[in-house]
């Protein structure tokens, strides 16, 4: 039965998209942005195309990643630039600070969609943490497929299944100013100690993985399952962050 569901939704969502002359899918390469982009172009085919926003946020990895799941999806994609480190709002760090930065990338997007619609990725779970730049979306009238049809985190990950996406067991990924606590600056230095710092640790199998950023403590945030790593490489680590940047270490087991 859960599977019939499922099914509906994804033909409900093709449908919707169908009725649009032509979208522009806001595309992370997550598993939402790729579910959506997918049906996206199962619905419309060349009049669908995907673009994804390198910020200086996301890590050069995630931004080859995009590259490949779409060409995989097979719909068109561009990366377009965007300094986020220009505005000083964003910089500044304030509570609301996903919504500056979502509003100067639906800016960005416009610019290039011209008249055809803005689609985005946001699915009913998102609703459920606090969400300032969904605020953003409104104001842009950015279409939320996912969101319009009451599909979970879990069943776009489902969705992804069925799609043969191959991201589908992909672990979410924050932008990297997520890692810095509100009301601390933003600067290139800290995004590439939190870059430098999570990429180590991905080398040494640690595949979902969060640095925080506070200061000169770096905070590890990672599951029960990898300890053993952590403690296999300690020494290496701590002259890894050391190197980095980084005088003090802790950890922090996720749930």
């Amino acid at each position: 039965m859960k599977a019939d569901n499922i099914a509906k939704k994804m033909d409900k969502i093709r449908a919707a998209l169908a009725q649009k002359r032509d979208v522009l899918v806001a595309f992370s390469g997550g598993v939402d942005s790729s579910v959506v982009a997918s049906l996206a172009y199962d619905a419309l085919a060349e009049r669908a195309s995907a673009i994804t926003i390198d910020s200086g946020l996301s890590s050069p990895r995630e931004l080859e990643g995009t590259k490949q799941v779409a060409a995989e999806i097979g719909i068109p994609h561009r990366i377009v630039k965007l300094d986020m480190l220009a505005h000083p709002k964003f910089v500044q760090n304030p509570p609301d600070r996903c919504y500056h930065c979502k509003k100067r990338m639906l800016s960005a997007l416009g610019k290039v969609a011209g008249t055809s619609t803005i689609v985005d990725g946001t699915n009913a779970s998102d609703l459920d943490e606090n969400r300032p730049g969904y605020r953003a979306l409104k104001e842009f009238d950015v279409f939320t497929p996912l969101l319009d049809f009451g599909v979970s985190k879990s069943e776009a990950k489902e969705m992804a299944v069925r799609l043969n996406l191959p991201n589908a067991n992909k672990p979410s990924e924050s932008c990297m100013a997520t890692r810095i606590p509100c009301g601390q600056r933003i600067t290139k230095d800290k995004l590439r100690q939190i870059r430098d710092a999570e990429e180590f640790l991905r080398s040494k199998g640690i595949t979902d993985i969060r640095v925080r950023h506070n200061g000169n403590l770096a905070c590890m945030e990672l599951y029960k399952d990898d300890m053993q790593i952590i403690i296999t490489n300690a020494d290496g680590i701590l002259k890894k962050f050391r190197e980095i940047g980084f005088e003090r270490i802790s950890h922090k087991l996720r749930v």
